[in-house]
């Protein structure tokens, strides 16, 4: 097991710090979730509770960067219908649901980048919006929720960075497509 260096120790103490500090009835702060990204870097922090059963969104909280993402989407709700129809695909949701793991895990713990790309909904969803890699952190919630703060890194290949323009939006956070019930 690797070591953590003196700057990332006194990191991750300074966002504990960060975090014991919190008040207010929003546990994940948007503020609180930029820290974090700094801490693990990443393109996206965010804080949701989901009611699987239910297909719905119980609670959302982005860091900074996802709220100057462009929410918008030709299909909205074709999007969030595609969500909740593949959702069981990704290990990091039924991983938690079936064992009651609910240690971080990477997207790399469960399948290789190919088979990612073989889930129907990596095709149909997921590649939609660049990601290629998650991090995902558990916290304890109802059996029939999860809540856990997602970190998702997105990869773009060279050519569609070349070609995405300094004012082009970014593609809006999965999550928040995800955010319709089906």
């Amino acid at each position: 097991m690797a070591r953590l260096s003196r700057a990332d120790l006194e990191g991750t103490l300074g966002f504990l710090r960060e975090a014991e500090a919190v008040t207010g009835p929003d546990p994940f702060p948007s503020e609180l979730l930029d820290g974090l990204r700094e801490l693990v870097p990443s393109d996206f922090v965010s804080y949701q509770q989901l009611d699987q059963p239910g297909r719905r969104i119980v609670a959302y909280e982005s860091c900074a960067r996802g709220r100057e993402v462009d929410a918008s989407q030709p299909d909205e709700e074709g999007l969030a219908r595609t969500f909740w129809r593949l959702i069981h695909q990704v290990p990091l949701w039924s991983y938690p649901a079936r064992t009651g793991d609910i240690t971080a895990h990477k997207l790399s713990d469960f399948v290789t980048r190919r088979q990612w790309h073989r889930l129907e909904i990596y095709a149909e969803y997921f590649r939609l919006f660049g990601v290629e890699y998650k991090l995902v952190l558990g916290l304890p919630a109802p059996p029939s929720h999860t809540k856990d703060p997602r970190l998702l890194a997105r990869r773009q290949s060279r050519l569609r960075r070349a070609r995405a323009s300094p004012a082009q939006p970014a593609p809006a956070s999965p999550e928040r497509a995800g955010r319709g019930s089906a």
